[in-house]
């Protein structure tokens, strides 16, 4: 009888001590930590702040530069005086207006919703652009424009919360 409740105790106390770990590691995972800026939002390190600026600002950059060596393709192919070289420039050059503009609304990018409009505006000039650099019409150096040009939106689509996908063709690169 002594063996036999010493032996329920036994069980009952090693069956409180895995309800208690259980319970512990399932507290692990969900207790995220909080952006103490944005109460809402969990700080998962996919939105950074400084890396959102940074990326906005390497995106005015870039489509300049990428707007001047599209061009510069452009007049250097069969294109050249065409309807469609027209077109293509003018979303290089929005793409440049509206990088600028996000960079304005942005500001210290505390407050996303400021400048989710422009950012969404960027992702979609992005797309139509993308569509065309996709295709291999362009030279090298526009095409490493764009590869930048790619990889900060992808920063800005990822802070904004924006999928990728929607925006930009996934054709492995």
């Amino acid at each position: 009888m002594k063996s036999r409740k010493s032996f329920l105790s036994a069980v009952i106390t090693l069956g409180l001590l895995i309800l208690c770990l259980s319970s512990l590691a399932l507290a692990q995972g969900r207790d995220y930590p909080r952006d103490p800026e944005f109460p809402g939002r969990i700080n998962n390190e996919r939105y950074d702040r400084g890396r959102l600026r940074e990326a906005v600002r390497r995106l005015v950059d870039h489509s300049r530069s990428f707007q001047t060596a599209i061009e510069r393709s452009l007049d250097r192919s069969k294109l050249d005086g065409t309807r469609r070289e027209d077109r293509i420039n003018f979303q290089a050059q929005n793409l440049r207006n509206v990088a600028v503009e996000l960079r304005e609304k942005l500001g210290d990018a505390r407050n996303l919703d400021r400048s989710a409009n422009e950012a969404r505006k960027a992702l979609e000039v992005g797309s139509r652009l993308d569509n065309f650099v996709s295709r291999g019409n362009v030279d090298l150096r526009s095409r490493a424009f764009w590869d930048q040009i790619r990889g900060d939106l992808r920063v800005i689509s990822t802070a904004y919360g924006f999928r990728t996908g929607e925006f930009l063709n996934n054709n492995g690169r």
